[in-house]
Order: structure tokens, then C-alpha cells, then sequence
């Protein structure tokens, strides 16, 4: 899925009636791909520079195909952290307005489209490094490829949007990887091969969790890639393996989130 350059992505919020985006400063990514399925993490964070309290913004972040969202939260530096509650909807929606007027950070899940996830934000601090973590599952089999499969992340995901304030230039406030992708396979079949035609620079090694003394397992192999720089493309991964078109099953727990709340 590529999307639209123009899309907001990330945390926006209204100043002056314009759309103002936090700068993104770093994203780590995590996702396990284990035969034709794959749960996907990635840890963005954002640099909340407005000199006073940003009473309300959305996190708006794009669900790849065949995706469904099953975690997110949200932390700030001075140790706030959001987690998930689950109400109902509209005992959900008078709490979180009655968060915000009480001064406290708050969430409310709302899903604007079937391929974009949203999240209102209420009472954002000020001056910090701003924290989300979003877990999502999806299915990989490609359509016209019976040993293959492709993992693609978006490129809005590590995309800069918003300008770097100038507290953060050279500060060292952030590692100086903008971006860390880590990808580990689990297969039944042999792995004949992985590649990435988008960024052909990421290493493959063999998976850590193999025992030592074990050898080298042909159904388990690591991905791993980081860069100084924003990405400019979608992340592809391609894993080619013997037997993905036999049959099988699996069960992934699903938590319908609805509120957030400190």
C-alpha cells in the first residue's frame, strides 16, 4: 500500500487554523513474520515543542492492507503514560472530554476510514519527547507467488513531517539512527532466500534465538536495517520459502481498544 505523500500522518494538531505536525525524530520497528502472517510494532517518537499544553491533536496512523490494529499507547518524558480501557463508546467519549478539561493527557480510538487509524488526543505537555507504541497484525501472501512472501511498511511511517525545532538540533536527544527496522522469520519450510528490492543495504543474519550449539537453522533467519536518514520509499521485504502454500491455521487474540486514560 503506498499512500498518499499529502495524508496527514503522525501527531497533528490546529494552530492558527493550520494543520501543525509534530516532528517525527525517531521510529523503531519491529515486526515477526512467522510463515504467511506477521505482528508488527513500531515505536515513534515525536517532539512536542509548543511552549504551552496542546489541549487536543490526533495520532493518525495508515493500516496496511490486511491489517488489524491489536495495541497502541502512549508515553511522555516526564513518566505519563496512556493504556487502554475498554468502555462503551459513548461513556468512553464523555470521559475523555471531561479528561481534557480537567488538564489531564487523555486518548479516544476513532476510526476514520477502513485503512487509516486514528486516535484524539487531549492535553499533550509541552517541551517533551512525546512516545507511541502501535502493535498490528496482517496477513503476507502474495497473490501471485506461491513460495513467496512481502512485508511492505509504508514510508509515511518514517517519514519527517513538521520541522525540527531548533532545541533539538545537535542536542543529542535522540540516538543517531533515525530509523531501526528489525524483522525476525519463522518458517516451517526452509528459507531459500530474503531480500529487500527497496533497501538492499539491511542485513540478513541468522536468527539469535536459535541454542547455541544447535547449527544454523534453515527455517529461522533475521533482518535488520538502520539509517541516519528518513525513509523515502516503502520498506519491502520479500522471505521465499519451501511450503507456504500448504494449509494451516492460526489464532491471534484481538483487544478491541476504545479508551485511553491516565
Amino acid at each position: 500500500m503506498r499512500q498518499n505523500p499529502t495524508t496527514p500522518f503522525g501527531i497533528v494538531h490546529s494552530l492558527n487554523n493550520a494543520l501543525v505536525y509534530l516532528p517525527l525524530e525517531q521510529v523503531d520497528g519491529h515486526a515477526e513474520i512467522v510463515d504467511v502472517s506477521a505482528t508488527v510494532t513500531f515505536t515513534q517518537t515525536f517532539w512536542q515543542a509548543c511552549s504551552t499544553q496542546t489541549q487536543r491533536a490526533k495520532y493518525v496512523f495508515p493500516i496496511p492492507a490486511h491489517a488489524a490494529i491489536c495495541g497502541f499507547e502512549m508515553s511522555t518524558e516526564d513518566g505519563r503514560t496512556v493504556t487502554a480501557v475498554a468502555k462503551e463508546t459513548e461513556t468512553a467519549k464523555q470521559e475523555h472530554e471531561q479528561a481534557i478539561q480537567e488538564g489531564k493527557m487523555t486518548g479516544l480510538v476513532v476510526m476514520a476510514s477502513g485503512d487509516v487509524f486514528t486516535v484524539s488526543l487531549g492535553c499533550l505537555p509541552s517541551m517533551q519527547m512525546i512516545t507511541t507504541k502501535l502493535t498490528y497484525v496482517m496477513d503476507l501472501m502474495e497473490d501471485d507467488s506461491a513460495d513467496q512472501v512481502r512485508l511492505l511498511l509504508p514510508v509515511c511511517i518514517g517519514s519527517r513531517y513538521g520541522q525540527p525545532s531548533f532545541e533539538v538540533v545537535g542536542a543529542g536527544m535522540v540516538p543517531p539512527e533515525r530509523i531501526t527496522i528489525a524483522v525476525d522469520v519463522f518458517m516451517s519450510g526452509e528459507i531459500r532466500n530474503i531480500t529487500s528490492p527497496s533497501h538492499p543495504t539491511l542485513a540478513i543474519l541468522d536468527d539469535g534465538k536459535v541454542p547455541i550449539g544447535s547449527g544454523r537453522s534453515p527455517r529461522r533467519r533475521a533482518a535488520r536495517y538502520s539509517s541516519r536518514d528518513f525513509l523515502i520509499d516503502d520498506f519491502i521485504l520479500c522471505v521465499k520459502s519451501e511450503g507456504l502454500n500448504a494449509p494451516r491455521c492460526f489464532a491471534e487474540p484481538i483487544v478491541s481498544v476504545v479508551q485511553f486514560e491516565l
